[in-house]
């Protein structure tokens, strides 16, 4: 989860993504 999640958070949320969720799916399940 966190190669996966993070990898996507990071294309998708740089900061707002990674500082807020630790996972990879928190704006998209928002």
């Amino acid at each position: 989860l966190e190669q996966a999640g993070f990898e996507a958070v990071t294309s998708r949320t740089d900061l707002a993504g990674i500082e807020r969720c630790s996972g990879g799916q928190w704006p998209e399940q928002r």
